[in-house]
């Protein structure tokens, strides 16, 4: 596992879900900054790793995303395509 550092965007807040992934890569030499900052402090570097892993499992693994998929599903065969999937 490695920590992970994206743009400091709303699609990437929602998708990693750790604050201390987040950089805003429009201004000068903050990547190379954060970069510094998590190899020269494991601890952050740590806590990054592990609230993104946690953050994956709980969001994003089969067990989790099987059942969505299988109602996704179930909507389109019922017909509902031109209806909005709100539930």
């Amino acid at each position: 596992r490695v920590p992970i550092i994206v743009h400091a965007s709303e699609h990437y807040r929602w998708l990693v879900g750790c604050e201390q992934s987040l950089v805003d890569l429009s201004i000068e030499g903050n990547l190379a900054r954060k970069v510094r900052e998590v190899l020269n402090h494991p601890d952050i570097s740590s806590e990054i790793i592990e609230r993104n892993y946690e953050n994956v499992l709980r969001r994003f693994d089969w067990p989790v995303l099987k059942d969505r998929y299988l109602d996704m599903y179930e909507y389109v065969l019922e017909g509902h395509l031109n209806e909005s999937p709100v539930r």
